[in-house]
């Protein structure tokens, strides 16, 4: 199994954890998010779509959506730890899947 498969499965069974969750904290929130980031982006760059480039912007972009998350975690609520290992696994989804698309207009 390759790293990027065992990333993305971390996400879906966050998702799962997330849905059967009733009082959600920030920290839960912000777990859902990365989650649902690296979901999107596997459905917009499957395997079979990985023959394309996509812009520097656009890969900003994304990489920024997961720091801004990762900003929002409070210490002091329970699931910190999972939080910030849920935004490093939405960043390192991104590296390897697309960071090698990116782009780079000289």
């Amino acid at each position: 199994m390759q790293l990027e498969d065992i990333i993305y499965n971390r996400a879906k069974e966050r998702l799962k954890n997330y849905s059967r969750t009733i009082k959600k904290n920030i920290n839960e929130k912000v777990i859902y998010e990365c989650a649902i980031i690296q979901y999107l982006i596997r459905q917009d760059y499957r395997d079979d779509t990985r023959l394309y480039s996509i812009n520097q912007n656009l890969y900003e972009e994304e990489r920024e959506k997961v720091i801004k998350l990762h900003n929002k975690i409070n210490k002091n609520e329970d699931h910190y730890e999972k939080a910030v290992e849920a935004c490093k696994d939405a960043l390192a989804y991104m590296e390897i899947v697309m960071k090698p698309r990116v782009n780079i207009e000289y």
